[in-house]
This record gives structure tokens, C-alpha cells and sequence, in this order.
């Protein structure tokens, strides 16, 4: 539709609760696959806290853990010619929250709602 515009203020993600509809069993295994993910793949988060300080440097108040990992995934695919992997979406609310807990100094960068990955 031409000249349609959606209000930003009315879908905001903060109202959602992307876990709700798994069962107990289905969020341990998200948690435990993004624990081996996240070991087995130790340059995942090195970029991660790599991107994420140079939005900081650059006078970022808030940011996007998706954002962060579609940067992820054009570095490995477009700027290196390193093995190919595949990132979770899921696995993005870990690698904030991960973020916020080593560097508390920044533990508003990410704006969160609850989550099963709060107890990762």
C-alpha cells in the first residue's frame, strides 16, 4: 500500500514474549545449545564485544543484539573466507545478556525483557 505508514511506537518488541509458547524442556535445550555454540565458537563472541564496543566509541546509547549478529554474519560471509557457521536467531538475546553481565558499565546498551536466557 502506497503512502501506508505503521506507527514505530506500536510494535515494539518489548511486547512480545518470544519464549512464551515452549515448554520447559524446549528452553533448557535453547540454553544448553547456546552454551555449546557459544564454546565451540569463541570468535562469535569476540566479535560481538568487538562491534559492540565500536558502537559504544561511536556514541551509541542503545543497540541491537540482531544487529550485531547480522554484522557476524557479513563478516564471515562477505569480509573473511573462513569456515561457514550459522548463528541461532535465538541465540541473540544470550549474547546480550552475556554482554551485559561482563561489562555491567554497559548494562543498558541492550534493551531486554524477560527471557529465558535471563538464567543463562
Amino acid at each position: 500500500m502506497s503512502g501506508s505508514h505503521i506507527k514505530s511506537d506500536s510494535m515494539r518488541i518489548e511486547d512480545y514474549d518470544l519464549f512464551s509458547h515452549m515448554d520447559g524442556g524446549t528452553l533448557k535445550s535453547m540454553t544448553l545449545d547456546f552454551q555449546d555454540f557459544d564454546r565451540e565458537n569463541p570468535k562469535v563472541w569476540e566479535m560481538f564485544c568487538r562491534f559492540a564496543h565500536e558502537a559504544i566509541a561511536s556514541g551509541r546509547k542503545v543497540l541491537s543484539a540482531s544487529l550485531i549478529v547480522e554484522r557476524i554474519r557479513w563478516e564471515v560471509f562477505v569480509v573473511t573466507s573462513g569456515d561457514d557457521f550459522k548463528i541461532n536467531n535465538n541465540f541473540r538475546a544470550f549474547y546480550a545478556r552475556k554482554f551485559m553481565r561482563e561489562y555491567p558499565v554497559h548494562g543498558e546498551m541492550f534493551r531486554t525483557r524477560k527471557s529465558e536466557a535471563d538464567a543463562a
